[in-house]
C-alpha cells in the first residue's frame, strides 16, 4: 500500500467513524445527572433512516405510577421523560391535571411503531384528553418542542429493551 493509498484509507476511516457517531441524536445533556430517589432507564428510540435517539426515562408500569405520572413537576431536562408501560395495546387516554408544563407524547404499539404524538397543554380548570388516533400500548411524554426539534412522526420506532 502506497503512502497516498494509506492516507485516503485513513482519512475515510475517520471520516465514516465520524459519521457514524453523529447519528446518535442523543438530547441528554453531556453533564447530566438523575434526581435523587428516581430511577431511570435507557431507551433509544430510532428515526425513519434508523437512526438511534437515546433517553433517559422513569418507568410507569403501576397504575399508582400511571396515575401520578409527571403531576406538579415544573421541569425535564432535555432527553429525560417518562415511559407508561400497559399490559396490553389498547385505547390509551391522557390529561394534563395538576401538571404546570406543556409536555409532548409520543405514542406506539406494542411492537413499538409509532402510533400517534401531541404537544400537551396545562389544564385550568377543565381538562382536554389527548387519545391516539390507533390503539397503543407504550406512551413516551417528554419536554415539549421534542416532536417538532427531532421531527417525530410516521416511521419512528421505540426499542423495547428488558428492564
Amino acid at each position: 500500500m502506497t503512502r497516498f493509498s494509506f492516507l485516503v484509507f485513513r482519512f475515510s476511516f475517520c471520516f465514516l467513524l465520524l459519521s457514524c457517531t453523529a447519528s446518535d441524536l442523543s438530547p441528554l445533556p453531556n453533564d447530566w445527572i438523575p434526581e435523587e430517589g428516581r430511577e431511570y432507564h435507557e431507551i433509544v428510540l430510532s428515526t425513519p433512516k434508523g437512526n438511534p435517539l437515546t433517553m433517559m426515562v422513569e418507568i410507569a408500569d403501576e397504575p399508582r405510577e400511571q396515575a401520578q405520572g409527571l403531576m406538579h413537576r415544573t421541569d425535564i431536562t432535555p432527553g429525560t421523560g417518562m415511559l407508561f408501560v400497559f399490559e396490553r395495546e389498547r385505547r390509551l387516554s391522557f390529561w394534563m391535571r395538576n401538571v404546570p408544563m406543556s409536555l409532548d407524547i409520543l405514542f406506539f404499539d406494542a411492537q413499538g411503531n409509532y402510533v400517534d404524538a401531541f404537544t400537551m397543554l396545562p389544564c385550568d380548570p377543565q381538562c382536554q384528553s389527548y387519545y391516539p388516533k390507533a390503539n397503543a400500548q407504550y406512551a413516551l411524554e417528554t419536554r415539549e418542542g421534542f416532536i417538532e426539534e427531532f421531527g417525530v412522526g410516521e416511521g419512528w420506532l421505540l426499542q423495547l429493551a428488558d428492564w
